[in-house]
């Protein structure tokens, strides 16, 4: 019969802090707070996309979790049914694309006003279907900055690109805010900054000349009510989705296209450069 395993001995322990989400709510690093990120730029951020996968996205052939209509998340590579999400600041420009008989891909970004866009513009043959002199794509594309949330948490930064069919969906949910003018208490109207809306990103079917295939929807975030959905200024979801206005405003963070994953956007009704 075995002997019994001996019981090894207890050793001293010296206690430290504890560390967690419950120690730090209590953490006050003083004037370090923020510190040591002075150097950075957007290079050195990699933001998530939100993209939407359609029927005929390689990630719905090779993932089991992955349906047509769902969202993907470039960075964790999740993937939602829909997603709550504040929006913080927003960019209108056109993003030239490599067509996919050259190689295809991200070749750069240019503002609406600037002289490729104009140049484009003049040799449009037909409306909104932009070439550069070099043969690449220019998509005219709505970005969205902001910030995802679970709960009353916020949980990371986003950006959700509208392109395509997608702009219509951008420009009737900015239109609903930017008409939104609740009353102070002394009865004068104000419109409340972009970053106190919370909002919900979902998904629909819709069907064109090219084809059926799934947009984006984009409501109130609470039965679609704008002032259900409104959040204080306290509210921390509030507070990072101000910080994601300051970053991008700043030029500290961008949407960095050239490393965005093509995962999603095949077969949503636009035949797509890339």
């Amino acid at each position: 019969m075995a002997a019994p395993k001996k019981k090894a001995a207890k050793k001293k322990t010296t206690a430290v802090a504890k560390t967690g989400t419950t120690a730090m709510a209590n953490f006050d690093y003083g004037d370090a707070e923020g510190a040591g990120y002075e150097g950075q730029s957007a290079d050195d951020l990699l933001i998530p996309f939100l993209n939407l996968l359609q029927k005929g996205s390689p990630l719905v052939e090779e993932r089991d979790d992955a349906k047509s209509g769902m969202i993907y998340n470039t960075v964790t590579e999740e993937v939602y049914d829909e997603i709550n999400f504040v929006p913080a600041i927003t960019r209108h420009e056109c993003v030239e694309w490599v067509p996919r008989e050259k190689g295809g891909g991200f070749a750069g970004k240019h503002p609406m006003d600037s002289q490729v866009v104009r140049e484009a513009q003049s040799r449009a043959e037909s409306f909104n279907e932009l070439f550069t002199a070099d043969g690449n794509e220019l998509s005219e594309t709505f970005t969205v900055f902001g910030i995802l949330c679970r709960g009353d948490e916020p949980v990371g930064m986003a950006v959700i690109p509208f392109g395509s069919t997608k702009i219509k969906v951008y420009k009737k949910y900015m239109s609903r805010l930017r008409m939104f003018t609740p009353k102070r208490a002394d009865g004068t109207k104000f419109n409340p900054p972009l970053f106190a809306h919370l909002a919900v990103l979902g998904s629909c079917d819709q069907e064109n000349p090219n084809g059926k295939f799934k947009n984006f929807t984009l409501e109130a975030a609470v039965n679609n009510k704008l002032p259900d959905s409104m959040m204080s200024q306290d509210d921390p979801r509030f507070i990072a989705a101000k910080e994601v206005y300051e970053l991008v405003k700043s030029g500290v963070a961008d949407a960095n296209y050239d490393k965005m994953k093509d995962q999603a956007n095949e077969g949503d009704g636009e035949e797509l450069p890339f």
